[in-house]
């Protein structure tokens, strides 16, 4: 998400200190994970997914400070909700079986396909890579 611009100090001396805010979210995602091979020594899989991603209006603060008299003042600003619905993820990996543990490593990308901005015209949801690695007990 983005901030709105920090409102003007209108004074001398006085510089923005910091920002406090925040920021709720709800993510819904669904994903299928196909493991190939799978009586293989090491099983290579594919996972891909939608989400689907709403940020909650919400308040922030910015706290100038004026520093010939150490003084804070608070200026509220409010955030927008904003909705992504075009969140597309893709990951390769390897795992390997032994007994009930299983471990794995794999890189995964999301997308926003919708290209979904805020009022500014800055992307909402960020296009990232991820690379994992994780050890699982399989109780079934």
């Amino acid at each position: 998400f983005h901030l709105p611009d920090a409102p003007d100090p209108q004074k001398p001396n006085v510089e923005l200190h910091h920002i406090k805010g925040e920021q709720k979210s709800s993510m819904l995602s669904i994903n299928a994970k196909y493991v190939m091979g799978e009586k293989w020594w090491i099983q290579p899989f594919v996972t891909f997914g939608h989400s689907w991603l709403k940020i909650d209006e919400h308040a922030v603060n910015f706290v100038f400070k004026d520093f010939s008299n150490g003084q804070e003042t608070l200026r509220p600003a409010k955030v927008n909700t904003e909705k992504v619905k075009d969140l597309w993820q893709v990951g390769v990996g390897l795992q390997k079986k032994i007994n009930r543990w299983t471990f794995g490593v794999s890189a995964e990308m999301q997308k926003d396909f919708s290209n979904t901005n805020d009022q500014r015209g800055n992307a909402i949801a960020s296009n990232f890579g991820i690379l994992r690695g994780g050890v699982k007990f399989n109780i079934f």
